[in-house]
């Protein structure tokens, strides 16, 4: 058996579920006012509906996920986030782009999440 430094090794029919319970408390502590944050798997995604006017609050919540995998010896991989905006009109302004660290995250049109597809299409 080899020593795992952080998180949980790959491979065994019970990691995913050790993984689950490693990562449990991941929401514990975000105020009720951050983007929703969805978990299945070893996936996580957060998404928010901002009304017309108000700001986004997506980097604040990509900070605080941020913070908790830093404190569980985790990293947030950059390669696999994406950042995808719909608006509902031509006129609606797009957010401010999103950065893990130093690194802004990509903004796509098409993105596949647990084998669903989306496309955001402005009308």
């Amino acid at each position: 058996m080899e020593a795992v430094p952080a998180g949980v090794p790959q491979g065994a029919v019970i990691y995913p579920t050790l993984f689950n319970i490693y990562i449990n408390d991941m929401e514990d502590g975000i105020p009720n006012e951050l983007p929703t944050t969805c978990k299945y798997a070893d996936d996580c995604s957060q998404y928010e509906l901002v009304s017309t006017g108000l700001n986004s609050k997506m980097q604040e919540a990509v900070n605080f996920l941020e913070d908790w995998a830093t404190q569980n010896k985790m990293e947030l991989n950059t390669s696999k986030t994406k950042d995808m905006w719909i608006g509902f009109t031509r006129s609606s302004p797009a957010p401010p782009s999103i950065s893990i660290g130093n690194e802004i995250i990509e903004r796509v049109t098409k993105f596949k999440l647990l084998n669903w597809g989306y496309h955001a299409k402005r009308p």
